[in-house]
């Protein structure tokens, strides 16, 4: 695990982030190597209620949870908030310049640790327990964010706006009755039966034993601010993330991609993983209805181990067999010209040209006069030519050579 999540951290993008699900057997030893991998960059722990009731084999607790642990590869990613449900909003009544705000008691006297500050009103000094400074009350009394009021039972009222901030701070607990996370996408956590009769209902039958459910890795991702942001996860199982991304940006309009991993155990990514995508991907029956059909762009690959011999039989190897890593890294799927000296892939408006033999390229140059778009070219190089000179003359085109970028990456993350 260790050596995994190394190669994690290096995969994430400077604002990425991480969530680990694991029961209480292996939290502590987890929790150790993350803090070690991660420094100071936690985001928090959640606990999941996965499930109601215990099993028999829970010892003297019947055990009904796990934990999702969070760590960002650096501490410059966003804040998570959730947005304010309707109840929650109408206690927002006031509004000036700034936004909505309601006042609130700025005394608490029953603070752990309060502050002690002295307030003027009418030639007299009031002392109040507060967690605001002094020098903050001060000014916020100047700019109108602070008020005193005497009441008609002759007592003194210091209140404060209370603003409306963005969002409110998620909660560590996850449950199934969690029905305030967010209005607009009428999010339940769900447990484990939810997702058993989630998989039940796009198969017909059981098909995995402990699925997460859908929900709990929408309401994850939805945490995450960046609505063209790339979910991976090595531990693909039934596919639940892939079908997460997909029903979030239906709803919120994102366009976020998914990168499932396997090892195909028990041949569960031909059985289960890829199959229910597809079924998403067009639509399932359940109980004579139609599920609606998701509309994405779905590609399946098998991996293979490659030599990291710097030999040129080894180069012209890895260069045929990366033709699929590179769509990938481009996003670029159609394949509108395939030969042996040259592939042609594109999407809506980019354009990805895998040249094999460079003596094509100025046949390339007349061809891609064509194209509208931004135009990235790969030419297969022994050494490490840029051929930027070749291109010069478009400025919607960027040249690499290939396969040596590929090797730098492998020797980046397996150093």
């Amino acid at each position: 695990m260790y050596k995994r999540l190394l190669l994690c951290k290096e995969l994430l993008s400077d604002k990425g982030i991480i969530f680990i699900s694991i029961d209480e057997n292996e939290f502590a030893q987890l929790k150790i190597i993350c803090d070690e991998i991660f420094k100071e960059n936690q985001n928090g722990i959640f606990v999941w209620q996965k499930k109601y009731g215990g099993s028999n084999d829970s010892g003297n607790i019947a055990t009904e949870h796990e934990y999702i642990l969070s760590y960002s590869k650096t501490n410059s990613s966003e804040p998570w908030l959730e947005p304010h449900d309707d109840k929650y909003l109408k206690r927002y009544k006031e509004q000036d310049k700034l936004g909505k705000f309601y006042w609130d008691t700025l005394e608490r006297p029953g603070l752990k640790s309060p502050i002690l500050v002295k307030v003027k009103f009418k030639n007299k000094i009031y002392e109040l327990k507060t967690f605001r400074s002094q020098a903050r009350v001060d000014e916020e009394i100047k700019r109108g964010e602070i008020k005193i009021l005497q009441l008609n039972n002759g007592k003194i009222s210091f209140q404060f706006k209370q603003r409306l901030r963005d969002g409110k701070l998620p909660r560590s607990i996850l449950r199934d009755n969690k029905d305030d996370i967010d209005q607009d996408l009428l999010l339940k956590i769900g447990s484990n039966s939810t997702a058993k009769k989630e998989l039940l209902e796009i198969f017909g039958k059981e098909v995995f034993s402990n699925p997460k459910p859908t929900n709990l890795i929408m309401y994850l991702i939805s945490l995450i601010k960046n609505k063209n942001a790339t979910i991976l996860d090595f531990f693909a199982g039934s596919g639940t993330t892939g079908h997460a991304v997909l029903k979030l940006n239906k709803i919120d309009n994102g366009n976020r991609k998914f990168i499932l991993c396997t090892n195909n155990e028990n041949n569960i990514c031909e059985n289960v993983t890829y199959p229910r995508l597809l079924k998403v991907n067009n639509g399932y029956k359940h109980e004579n209805k139609k599920s609606d059909p998701l509309n994405f762009n779905l590609k399946y690959f098998k991996t293979n181990f490659v030599s990291s011999d710097h030999s040129d039989k080894n180069k012209i190897n890895l260069t045929k067999k990366a033709t699929e890593m590179i769509c990938i890294k481009e996003n670029t799927f159609d394949n509108i010209s395939n030969s042996e000296k040259i592939k042609i892939f594109k999407n809506q408006s980019n354009f990805t040209i895998i040249i094999y033999d460079q003596l094509i390229i100025n046949e390339v140059k007349k061809m891609i006069l064509k194209f509208d778009g931004i135009i990235k070219i790969y030419i297969f190089s022994l050494g490490n030519d840029l051929f930027e000179d070749e291109f010069a003359e478009f400025e919607n085109v960027e040249v690499e050579p290939i396969p040596e970028p590929i090797f730098r990456i492998y020797k980046r993350l397996f150093r």
